[in-house]
Parts: C-alpha cells; sequence; structure tokens
C-alpha cells in the first residue's frame, strides 16, 4: 500500500506508528475487514502487508520478493506498484457501484489486461478472479480464455 492523504478509510488501520521507508508484516488474522484478512480467509497460504511511500515502492518490493522462494506465485493488491511491476495478469477490480470518492486510476486503465466491475461488499470477487486467471505449472499467471 502506497500511503496518500485521504485514503486512510479504503486501507484499514494496520498502525499508527511514523513511517520509515518502508515496513513488512505478515497477517495472521482471517476476520478482519482489512483486506489482507480477507484474503487468509480466502484460502491464501501466506499475506503480507508492505506499506511506504511512492518514493521507497521498488526497495520495499525488492524486500518483500526475498521472503519467499523464486518460484512463488505472488498476488498482489497495489495500485503503485503497477507502476513499477509487470506482472503475468493486471486484472483491475473496480466497485459497482463506486465506494464513497473514487481512486484516480486513469493512468492504470490502459495497462489492464481485464478490468472486472465487483460487488460493493466485494461478495464476489473471488468467483471473478477464479474465473478470470489461470496459474501455469510454472507458477505463471495468464488469464483464462473466455
Amino acid at each position: 500500500t502506497s500511503i496518500r492523504p485521504g485514503e486512510n478509510d479504503l486501507h484499514g488501520s494496520h498502525t499508527d506508528d511514523t513511517l520509515s521507508d518502508f515496513e513488512i508484516r505478515e497477517e495472521k488474522c482471517s476476520n478482519t475487514l482489512k483486506d489482507t484478512s480477507r484474503m487468509l480467509a480466502a484460502g491464501a497460504d501466506k499475506v503480507y502487508y508492505v506499506r511506504t511511500n511512492e518514493n521507497n515502492m521498488a526497495e520495499a518490493f525488492e524486500a518483500f520478493r526475498r521472503l519467499e522462494p523464486d518460484n512463488t506465485l505472488f498476488v498482489c493488491e497495489s495500485r503503485s506498484l503497477r507502476k513499477i511491476v509487470k506482472p503475468g495478469a493486471f486484472v483491475l477490480l473496480m466497485r459497482d457501484p463506486p465506494y464513497g470518492i473514487g481512486k484516480n486510476i486513469d493512468d492504470l486503465m490502459p495497462l489492464a489486461d481485464k478490468v472486472c466491475f465487483v460487488t460493493a461488499s466485494f461478495e464476489n470477487e473471488t468467483e471473478i478472479l477464479a474465473d478470470s486467471l489461470h496459474v501455469n505449472a510454472n507458477n505463471s499467471v495468464s488469464l483464462q480464455s473466455p
């Protein structure tokens, strides 16, 4: 998560500490409303929360990658990270109807391999992702054929 003013309500509460360059925490709790917690509840083996500012995004991502073996499949939820990493598949999830003041994603729309609309409560996001992505034998990701 790249910290931006005015977006506290979108990320949940992870810490009140002052951020230095970056922090990486493994999520252990699967019963909160935080995205990291919801990923665990949906079946992820491990979930990490990486918090940084945009200036330290590349350094934070490299530190994060060193936590797991090279052939590990990563699912990342970050609009800022997409600006420095080219994923196997970039699926942009959009709430329908939008929640509050939407994030500006105009620069990400042309980069998306697929745009999916999810309910405001995200009830259908797991189904949408499962129907959209295919994990190949080498842990690379590709889009499912329609």
